[in-house]
């Protein structure tokens, strides 16, 4: 009996271990990778994807009329690596009768996470206290601004303590103080806190379990 033809997959790029591994454990894929981490170039890709059956791909990689038309009518699905699909020539992929997946909100979690991260970053000035560290000077003080819609962190410079408590009520444009300082708390002097502006005022009665 003659062995069933081999469908030919091409895969612009290296992939993680567990797509390599599904790839892998298809009997009737026949697997060719461009093996680096780096954009493949367009004259390989037009070489690799000729005769391919499927394509792997990522958004670096354009896929138009040119290169359809180097794979050839044996292209049966494309799947980008991506959550976007500008790359791709859909309405000319869709006459062909190709079919397209993509990985839509992958991405979703990361770039709340990664919003969330900027701004604690950015408020709080973690790169200039991180320098700080590195030099040396640890003990120095990096003032930052902890404001919240709803609620103000005090992090104390000889205290590692942190104590947070509701502010007054304020308009929301004032919640970001462009002045913060650092004042010594009412009841431990050997205390420090970052405090700055109106909205913080009345303070020492507010702030709940201040030592």
């Amino acid at each position: 009996m003659r062995p069933a033809r081999l469908m030919k997959v091409f895969v612009t790029r290296r992939i993680p271990p567990e797509g390599r591994a599904v790839l892998a454990g298809a009997a009737d894929c026949e697997v060719e990778q461009w093996d680096s981490d780096e954009p493949i170039p367009r004259k390989e890709l037009e070489r690799g994807v000729a005769g391919a059956h499927g394509l792997l791909c990522l958004l670096t990689e354009q896929v138009d009329r040119t290169l359809l038309d180097a794979a050839g009518a044996n292209l049966k699905v494309i799947s980008t690596m991506s959550v976007g699909v500008d790359h791709l020539a859909l309405d000319e992929i869709k006459k062909r009768g190709i079919r397209v997946g993509y990985t839509p909100d992958v991405l979703t979690d990361a770039t709340a996470e990664l919003a969330v991260s900027l701004l604690l970053t950015t408020s709080r000035r973690l790169p200039e206290a991180i320098e700080e560290v590195k030099n040396g000077e640890p003990g120095r003080p990096v003032p930052g601004l902890g404001q919240w819609p709803d609620c103000s962190c005090w992090t104390g410079c000889n205290n590692p303590g942190t104590t947070a408590y509701e502010p007054p009520s304020a308009d929301p444009e004032e919640l970001c103080d462009p002045a913060p300082h650092w004042q010594c708390h009412p009841r431990n002097p050997k205390h420090h806190v970052l405090v700055g502006g109106q909205q913080l005022a009345g303070w020492p009665e507010r702030g709940a379990n201040a030592q």
